[in-house]
């Protein structure tokens, strides 16, 4: 099915703004304080465990702002889990503690 405000046109529409659309949808049908999504597409190579560098996107959303971001991570799928996983937990700290993000 179609995911909440995407286009359903495959992974071109896998971005920034479906990012955010999801983290916002999460926090307000949960009623949490934040909502935080991360999207993207795992393409592992020839059966490997190898994942290419397709883009990652997080969004941290709260009432007061969204927070979101691009990352490119090659290698190991459960690497490339762990540090997208590692970045979004990053947002939701930089967003308590009222950090801006760098760039």
């Amino acid at each position: 099915g179609k995911l909440a405000g995407s286009s359903g046109q495959g992974a071109d529409s896998v971005d920034i703004p479906l990012a955010e659309a999801i983290a916002k949808g999460i926090r307000e049908h949960s009623r949490a304080d934040i909502g935080v999504a991360i999207i993207g597409m795992l393409k592992p190579e020839d059966g490997e465990d190898i994942v290419t560098r397709l883009p990652a996107y997080v969004a941290v959303a709260a009432e007061d702002r969204v927070m979101s971001r691009e990352h490119r991570i090659g290698g190991g799928i459960r690497i490339v889990q762990t540090r997208v996983a590692n970045m979004a937990l990053d947002m939701v700290r930089r967003y308590l503690l009222n950090i801006q993000l760098p760039g």
